[in-house]
């Protein structure tokens, strides 16, 4: 049958079976495009503000653990090098402060908000026993502003429980 078909019968039926495929290649193409276009979307407006979110607790929540660190250190009792350290805690807490706000108000998947939940719980963990470590070395400043020596017994009874309790703040921190 096709062998008796004229010419140009031949062609116009090619040029019509590849515009019929066409059409089919631009519809699924588009089609595609514009459901990558609501992915696109979903990671510009949720996924990257949750990761930019995360990313500043991260970051808060270390500065806050190097500045434990160096009211643990016995060699910085530099009262200018104390006030950094305390300074820096609160520039942590403030940093992670500004990701849980940014992070929080988004849409989470539900095993998403399980961890977040799980999370929070370690995080006000971490927090209260950081606390305890910030106590020690605020009630170690005031002896030492007072005059008592460094190597005084209740200088190094306060310095053995801060250091007790930063190794229970960072197994809490670890944990978070």
């Amino acid at each position: 049958m096709f062998a008796k078909m004229k010419t140009g019968t031949k062609v116009i039926g090619g040029f019509g079976i590849a515009i019929l495929i066409t059409i089919g290649v631009g519809w699924f193409g588009y089609r595609g495009i514009a459901n990558l276009g609501g992915h696109v979307e979903e990671i510009g407006a949720n996924k990257l503000p949750s990761v930019r979110g995360l990313n500043l607790i991260a970051k808060g929540q270390l500065q806050v653990g190097y500045a434990e660190r160096g009211l643990v250190n016995r060699q910085m009792m530099e009262s200018q090098l104390r006030q950094d350290q305390y300074t820096r805690i609160e520039g942590g807490f403030r940093q992670a402060d500004d990701g849980w706000k940014m992070y929080e108000p988004l849409p989470q998947t539900p095993e998403e908000a399980a961890m977040w939940k799980e999370f929070t719980n370690l995080w006000d963990n971490w927090k209260t026993e950081l606390q305890k470590v910030v106590d020690l070395s605020r009630e170690k400043d005031k002896l030492i502003a007072g005059g008592t020596s460094l190597e005084d017994a209740a200088v190094r009874e306060i310095d053995n429980r801060t250091y007790d309790a930063s190794l229970v703040s960072r197994a809490a921190m670890n944990a978070a």
